[in-house]
């Protein structure tokens, strides 16, 4: 009778646990890799000098001795597999091509709009990308794959965006993006994409249950459960834009009254202040501008924007009880105002269910969260199954 052969194998365990590292460290010598990893110094030798052979790994001469014999350094060769990430915004999409350290290798963006047909959009990309893989002599082999985030709900098991409200796209199957080019594209929600980044290599580091709270042109939510992204049984858990705090309030997209969404994105603070102080501004920043001047009307609606912040984040944590919540998108630029003015109003709180011990922290990564949570997703998958 044949022995059913274990799936666990060592070496490519070790070689998976080297791979993680450097990508955490970019350059280290071989005795503390064997330090790092707990494994015998010949074991961490054999495996990385597979590792120099595979191409995935580069020795960088010796570090100091310790006594002895110099250790060899080996650095990550960068150049071995590069990634895709595509981040639709409303107005631009933005492509990033990374390599194996996540480290931006070229950059170009693409004016879109709001009303946009997805399959056109598609075709423009992949010339986009062929021109960009071109002209920084990348060919599609060393492509590990593309990531696409989009601000809506990906549906990973019938392949749709169910919905995009910002795009107007609504039930547009991707299965036949599942490959561009001959390598696998990823889709997902730009809040969960965020939320992957930071808790890996952002602000929640090191935390098991975190939300991000990406605050732009929308509200949407971004969360993590015992190390694990939780995307839901339908893939609509994050969609915290759309609990009503204020029934009969102000009008929502989604067609309700009194959302979240109308009273903490960044586009409701531009229209409260337009509508009720008789002049317009254009953007967060020349809103934000406003109230460092004191202006009255911007004090008067900040002071609301932080009060009604406040109300949903308590909301939040009451249902999710997260150790780390992270401030994320446009508001982020605003945090060391926005959370000290949070925390302050939590503390006010007579409820003995919401502590004062949760974090809150602006996001590291800022606008390039989503589009670095895709292509992270992907490394990653590459290395667990290295």
């Amino acid at each position: 009778m044949t022995k059913k052969r274990s799936q666990h194998n060592p070496k490519h365990s070790n070689q998976q646990k080297i791979i993680r590292l450097l990508c955490q460290k970019k350059t280290i010598n071989q005795v503390d890799i064997a330090e790092e990893i707990k494994a015998s110094l010949p074991t961490v030798i054999n495996n990385v000098n597979e590792l120099v052979k595979n191409g995935i790994l580069e020795r960088g001469g010796v570090g100091d001795s310790r006594g002895g014999r110099k250790p060899v350094v080996v650095n990550l060769n960068k150049k071995y597999k590069f990634i895709i990430g595509i981040d639709f915004l409303v107005d631009t999409i933005k492509v990033v091509i990374f390599n194996l350290s996540m480290e931006p290798v070229a950059l170009e963006e693409m004016k879109s709009s709001r009303f946009i047909d997805f399959d056109t959009v598609m075709d423009k990309l992949t010339n986009l990308i062929k021109d960009m893989l071109l002209e920084n002599n990348i060919t599609v082999s060393n492509l590990l794959g593309i990531g696409i985030s989009i601000p809506g709900v990906i549906n990973t098991e019938t392949k749709s965006i169910e919905v995009a409200p910002n795009l107007h796209i609504a039930d547009t199957h991707v299965k036949k993006y599942s490959k561009l080019m001959g390598v696998p594209v990823f889709f997902e929600n730009e809040a969960n994409a965020a939320a992957y980044a930071e808790w890996q290599t952002g602000a929640a580091q090191g935390a098991r249950n975190v939300l991000y709270l990406s605050i732009m042109k929308g509200v949407g939510a971004g969360i993590i459960i015992g190390n694990k992204p939780y995307r839901g049984s339908r893939f609509k858990a994050g969609e915290v834009g759309h609990i009503i705090i204020k029934p009969g309030g102000r009008k929502c997209t989604c067609g309700e009254q009194g959302c979240l969404n109308e009273y903490i994105s960044a586009e409701s603070l531009i229209r409260e202040y337009s509508n009720r102080a008789g002049k317009t501004v254009e953007s967060l920043t020349e809103f934000m501008t406003l109230t460092e001047n004191n202006e009255k009307k911007a004090l008067e609606i900040w002071d609301e924007y932080v009060a009604d912040f406040a109300f949903g984040i308590r909301t939040i944590i009451s249902t999710l009880d997260p150790e780390t919540i992270v401030i994320g998108g446009e508001i982020a630029r605003y945090s060391n105002r926005l959370i000290p003015a949070v925390h302050e109003q939590m503390k006010n709180s007579k409820s003995n269910v919401i502590g004062n011990d949760h974090q809150i922290l602006s996001s590291e990564l800022m606008e390039s969260a989503s589009i670095t949570g895709v292509a992270l997703y992907l490394r990653n998958k590459f290395i667990s199954k290295y």
